[in-house]
């Protein structure tokens, strides 16, 4: 299914893409425009506030590395 609407051979239904994106814990217009909203954001939020202090410093180190130029 997914390969199918990836490589745009056939269209996804909206019921397959409700599931996929419940499945991967992303809002459907992410899966559609590869943009994070506010929801999404606050989805990660939550999941970091709710992660352990060691995974939340990892985490903090990830994104400091990333943002470097």
């Amino acid at each position: 299914m997914v390969s199918t609407a990836e490589r745009g051979s056939k269209s996804i239904l909206s019921e397959n893409l409700l599931k996929l994106s419940i499945a991967l814990d992303v809002s459907a217009d992410y899966l559609l425009t590869g943009e994070i909203n506010d929801g999404d954001a606050n989805i990660v939020a939550q999941k970091i506030l709710n992660a352990p202090a060691e995974i939340q410093n990892k985490i903090v180190q990830i994104i400091d590395i990333m943002l470097e130029e």
